[in-house]
């Protein structure tokens, strides 16, 4: 199974960060809890951008980029993201901070494009934790945003 799943849309809460509500993304049988900060963008928000990334990366057959961190972007320095490249009938997922600033006329609108081909060895020579899950996980994920999409 693959997704990223709010636990309730309506309860937020402050972390000391600002105002964020509690989600989770399930990779096969792994499940990490995130807090997706709603100071600027809310659940809606968030899902519509997921789908039009997820459109675009299943037509390409290339990658999606599942933004989990989006603030307004005059004050943005980075964006938590979790990428899928796609590979056959496979997805591999990884988790991916994006630095804005290093993003020359930086457009959110275009967020696939700031994401190369799919590496599994850092600058230093370690490997990259990534997720691998089926890609039809991935389509189901998005069949189900569909219903949601406002």
């Amino acid at each position: 199974m693959f997704g990223i799943f709010f636990k309730n849309e309506n309860l937020s809460f402050d972390n000391g960060y600002g105002k964020h509500i509690l989600a989770y993304i399930k990779l096969g049988n792994y499940v990490e809890e995130l807090h997706i900060p709603i100071d600027y963008w809310g659940a809606k928000e968030y899902i519509n951008s997921w789908i039009s990334s997820l459109v675009e990366g299943l037509e390409t057959q290339k990658h999606s980029v599942l933004i989990t961190s989006m603030h307004e972007s005059n004050s943005i320095n980075f964006i938590n993201s979790w990428i899928v490249y796609y590979d056959k009938e496979n997805a591999f997922i990884q988790n991916k901070i994006i630095f804005t600033g290093d993003i020359p006329n930086f457009d959110i609108s275009k967020i696939n494009s700031y994401i190369g081909d799919r590496e599994t060895v850092n600058e230093d020579g370690f490997k990259i934790s990534e997720w691998l899950v089926k890609k039809k996980d991935v389509i189901d994920f998005y069949d189900s945003l569909k219903v949601k999409e406002i």
